[in-house]
């Protein structure tokens, strides 16, 4: 078979994972993200007639698999084309789409976009797929369509610059919690997931924000940014990087003025964001014995992780 550009990127041929997707529930207040894909290119779109629908899920299906393998906080649910009432308001699409139809035979490319409740702009990434004026294109050969997809979500998304823009650009502005716990035994702030669950290892970085209603009506914004630092009965407790909540000076560490502030927030108000993602490979159950139920040492005023 003809190897394709995007094959000779020099990303190399890298190992293939079996991967499993781990699902958790929506209600719990984990994001969900759906993966969908079109073949919106008219020549193959017309030649795959009902076969076509299988093969949009398959490759929606490996889409939310490989994503899932290295950005695991977030659940990745595989899509079809046929909107649902459940269909979750974060997606990333896939779009395979012909080129200028100026030449004989079309470049084939595939694009992969953000689409949320607020515009999200140009594509995250587009890769060809097929060269213009390629006899060897597989416009009546489904089989080797499949293959040549599979391969390129596969290459894709075990792209460390692809999951990078994937994490800073898209999933950033997804919020992974809505509640904030402040322990001012442990000087911690706890989020209401599990650590098996959202997999922070060293390097990973959550930004909260809520605000608080004034006696006149006027509402003041307030920002921590926090480091998951440990588990604690299996919930995620972080220390304290930032905490700005005005007029009080920006505080670089737990503050005794934190659980008030938490209090007064508006519910509503409160999300929790991942603005930096680095998994935990080390992680299994057994690694919780011993949880943390007294204060961490040497935490005070200057504590870190």
């Amino acid at each position: 078979m003809k190897r394709q550009p995007w094959r000779r990127s020099g990303w190399g041929v890298g190992v293939f994972l079996v991967l499993t997707c781990r699902l958790w529930s929506a209600d719990a207040g984990h994001p969900v993200v759906g993966t969908r894909f079109t073949i919106t290119a008219p020549t193959f779109r017309e030649n795959l007639g009902s076969r076509r629908a299988v093969l949009e899920a398959a490759v929606a299906q490996r889409m939310a698999q490989l994503c899932a393998e290295e950005l695991s906080y977030v659940e990745w649910r595989a899509l079809t084309n046929e909107p649902a009432a459940d269909d979750p308001p974060w997606v990333l699409r896939g779009s395979m789409v012909a080129g200028s139809s100026s030449t004989f035979i079309p470049a084939v490319s595939v694009q992969f976009e953000r689409v949320g409740p607020e515009p999200m702009g140009r594509p995250l990434m587009v890769e060809s797929l097929y060269r213009a004026n390629d006899l060897e294109q597989p416009t009546q050969d489904s089989s080797r369509l499949r293959e040549d997809l599979l391969e390129m979500a596969r290459v894709v998304f075990s792209n460390t610059e692809n999951l990078r823009k994937l994490q800073t650009q898209f999933l950033v502005k997804i919020p992974v919690a809505r509640a904030l716990e402040p322990n001012a035994n442990l000087e911690r702030v706890i989020l209401p997931a599990r650590w098996g669950d959202l997999l922070p290892g060293d390097g990973s970085q959550l930004r909260a924000t809520y605000s608080i209603r004034r006696p006149d009506g006027t509402t003041l914004d307030v920002r921590m940014d926090l480091s998951p630092s440990v588990a604690v009965s299996d919930k995620v407790a972080c220390a304290v990087t930032l905490f700005d909540h005005p007029p009080l000076p920006r505080q670089t560490a737990w503050h005794i003025s934190m659980p008030e502030s938490v209090r007064s927030a508006i519910p509503e108000s409160i999300k929790v964001f991942m603005s930096q993602y680095v998994k935990d490979y080390s992680y299994s159950p057994t690694t919780l014995e011993g949880l943390v139920t007294q204060p961490f040492e040497g935490s005070g005023a200057g504590g870190g992780r």
